[in-house]
């Protein structure tokens, strides 16, 4: 099926389209992009594992393509898991039921532009009560700045690690909204301060 990259997936896009479309920007999705939502989301209501993981894989390529291919952009989803994507599309696609996933999976990627990673960065463990979260170094860096402009001083953490001042900071965000109080930046956290 013919496309024109619409919305705000163009603009975050438009770079792709210039170096992959034909001269009028348009190209031909494949697979799982040329569904309408609304099999996604009844794929997901009737717990068709084998569909629902046919539309992650494709999501995944859709956005290691952005990767790839997008300026400024090393990795689109530097913490997000596919779990947390699914569900993303899945809430736009519920207020849009006839739109194509190509459509779809592009909006996801406009909405997750602000949040790229835009360089290598080491991974790092966040360890707190037996229990640790991966993450690479600027993301947990993120993580500090959005504790520190919300408390309006800076943490007092021994060279920017990930110690209790740190985890107990992130345990009272995780409780003024409602979220369990693991203070580690889990999947939850993390959503919440970077939608």
């Amino acid at each position: 099926m013919t496309r024109m990259i619409p919305g705000l997936a163009a603009a975050l896009l438009l770079p792709l389209a210039a170096a992959a479309a034909s001269q009028d920007g348009k190209f031909k999705a494949d697979g799982a992009g040329t569904a309408p939502c609304s099999d996604f989301t009844a794929a997901l209501e009737a717990g068709d594992r084998v569909k629902v993981a046919g539309f992650a894989a494709w999501t995944e390529g859709f956005l290691t393509a952005v990767n790839a291919l997008q300026a400024d952009t090393y990795d689109i989803t530097p913490w997000q898991t596919t779990p947390v994507l699914m569900e993303k599309l899945r809430r736009f696609c519920l207020g849009h039921p006839g739109t194509q996933m190509i459509e779809a999976t592009g909006q996801l990627a406009a909405v997750l532009a602000p949040y790229r990673q835009v360089a290598e960065s080491p991974m790092v463990q966040a360890r707190n009560s037996g229990r640790a979260v991966m993450l690479p170094a600027v993301i947990l860096e993120r993580v500090r700045q959005v504790l520190e402009e919300e408390r309006g001083s800076g943490l007092s953490t021994a060279g920017g690690d990930f110690d209790a001042a740190f985890s107990a900071a992130l345990a009272g965000f995780q409780k003024a909204r409602g979220l369990a109080e693991t203070g580690l930046p889990d999947q939850l956290t993390l959503n919440m301060m970077f939608p």
